[in-house]
């Protein structure tokens, strides 16, 4: 993590109120300057099926049932597909998308979430709903591409991946 610039990296300080020792982790931490150039971004990536390894660590945050998220099927549902096509035709017809059906919707998904990384994983308790977003980058014939986000259930079980909404 990240800790104050007027401190030295070596002194490895948790400035946040979590107690990760009583958690059984080990602070590391650098000074904000380096910390935010070299490890708050990712670059963008195909995920390589031989190195699975960062998705894996990043589902394991929020489940301990993690499976490689390419053999996984994306579930888009009539009335979720109906919703975005009656509640959201300019964004749709903006990507691209205004007339396309689920299977091409869900086969754009599914290609970016073999391909991408994932974020914004969260455990919703209140449902027991594990989810995350991925970015969807589409080409347009004119200008500049159109980015969706389309937030994901993990559903290990049923070996799927449940469209939640696409914005």
């Amino acid at each position: 993590m990240a800790h104050e610039d007027d401190r030295l990296n070596a002194e490895n300080i948790n400035i946040t109120f979590y107690n990760f020792k009583q958690s059984g982790y080990r602070v590391a931490s650098l000074q904000d300057y380096y910390f935010s150039i070299f490890l708050s971004y990712k670059i963008e990536r195909p995920a390589f099926y031989i190195d699975t390894t960062d998705i894996e660590i990043a589902l394991n945050s929020i489940t301990s049932n993690t499976r490689p998220l390419e053999e996984l099927d994306v579930i888009l549902d009539d009335a979720k597909h109906g919703y975005l096509m009656s509640e959201k035709p300019g964004k749709m017809k903006k990507a691209g998308l205004a007339e396309a059906d689920r299977t091409r919707i869900e086969c754009l998904i599914k290609q970016k979430v073999s391909n991408s990384y994932i974020y914004n994983l969260v455990y919703l308790e209140d449902h027991d709903v594990v989810k995350f977003n991925i970015m969807l980058e589409l080409e347009r014939e004119e200008g500049y591409p159109t980015r969706m986000t389309a937030a994901l259930e993990y559903m290990p079980n049923k070996n799927a991946l449940r469209v939640i909404t696409l914005h």
